[in-house]
């Protein structure tokens, strides 16, 4: 997964955390040489526990999210799609936690509470 992170980027997204509410991510190779959209619909919000929603594709990914002191440990499960492998798909995931992570509080408030994920 750590070889995925160099070669990946992601420029822009939006989030709106709530049941119905939407996300998109604009998903980038570095070098310009393709991307993609990753969109979807949460489906369930339990605060500081769990989120779980639907891409835009029909595939379903839940993300648990378990406190451990100052730290929170998440687990994300996701239906893999057919056509890249799933070890770079776990990459792919692993960015996007780690983008969110990076995001500040004043860009969307409820991106915030996973602040220190």
């Amino acid at each position: 997964m750590e070889l995925y992170r160099p070669f990946m980027a992601m420029p822009s997204a939006s989030n709106d955390l709530q049941v119905g509410g939407k996300y998109t991510a604009r998903m980038e190779a570095k070098d310009g040489n393709f991307g993609f959209d990753l969109g979807g619909t949460y489906t369930e919000f339990i605060d500081g526990k769990k989120l779980t929603f639907k891409l835009d594709d029909g595939r379903d990914v839940t993300a648990s999210f378990t406190a451990n002191g100052n730290v929170t440990h998440v687990s994300v499960v996701f239906d893999a799609e057919d056509i890249s492998p799933v070890e770079m798909q776990k990459g792919g995931w692993q960015l996007y936690s780690t983008t969110l992570k990076s995001i500040p509080k004043e860009t969307n408030d409820h991106l915030q509470r996973w602040r220190n994920i």
